[in-house]
């Protein structure tokens, strides 16, 4: 996978002008940033005797069911952009993010959107969409992030930045021998039961998502790719 992402790299240098990053007739210039995300959302558990039966395999011997139970996760990566005018990380398309633990990862694509704030004119606030794809870090869904952080006055860039973000995602999926559905929920229904209300079974609605976020200016990274277009396909881990 980063042998084919290298060549596109080289066709995107050679065949455009996609960026400055490692021209050497153009000022060589870079941001990026590191990413972490700290997220709760539900995770898949399936167990023999709940209530609704797996479609997937023998109704009989495998009659087991999928539920979402809560469960968190830690999500890391980076962006970056070949240009270096002051809004340029407006312009960023998608965000590379990997779960370490999961061994998945994936090009989420992302829109931020920041503005300048205080009478220093140091602070910023900022606001991110993100949208996580299937058999990704997370599943299908959208991610609202927002958050306080720091200008560089000096480098006329966001320094850094965090905050929270919540959201909503498709049902996690169990993939075991008991079952490979969609995790299930359980939903009032005061209509099935004379009197009160009974909890009804549903793989269909969405999950949430939500937890802590932070964006961290990397000098490093940026001085790397300044001389390297490529640079950034060595940060990416294997299975991305």
């Amino acid at each position: 996978m980063k042998k084919l992402m290298m060549f596109a790299a080289a066709v995107t240098i050679v065949g455009s002008a996609f960026a400055q990053c490692g021209d050497p007739d153009d000022a060589d210039c870079a941001l990026a940033y590191d990413v972490k995300l700290s997220v709760k959302t539900t995770v898949p558990d399936s167990k023999a005797g709940y209530v609704l039966p797996s479609h997937c395999g023998d109704p009989v011997t495998n009659a087991a069911t999928c539920i979402r139970k809560t469960g968190k996760k830690t999500i890391q990566g980076f962006f970056y952009t070949c240009k270096c005018l002051c809004d340029e990380i407006e312009n960023v398309t998608s965000w590379y993010l990997w779960d370490k633990k999961a061994k998945v990862g994936e090009t989420m694509p992302a829109s931020l959107s920041f503005h300048v704030i205080g009478r220093k004119k140091s602070d910023v606030e900022v606001y991110v969409t993100l949208s996580p794809g299937e058999d990704g870090v997370l599943n299908d869904g959208t991610l609202y992030l927002a958050g306080f952080g720091k200008w560089d006055t000096k480098n006329c860039r966001v320094k850094s930045a965090s905050g929270n973000f919540a959201g909503q995602i498709a049902p996690p999926k169990c993939n075991d021998a008991l079952s490979c559905d969609e995790a299930a929920a359980y939903i009032c229904d005061p209509d099935s039961q004379t009197g009160g209300c009974a909890l009804v079974a549903d793989n269909t609605v969405d999950t949430v998502a939500f937890g802590t976020w932070s964006i961290k200016y990397s000098s490093s990274k940026s001085k790397k790719l300044a001389a390297d277009a490529s640079a950034y396909i060595d940060w990416l881990p294997d299975y991305l």
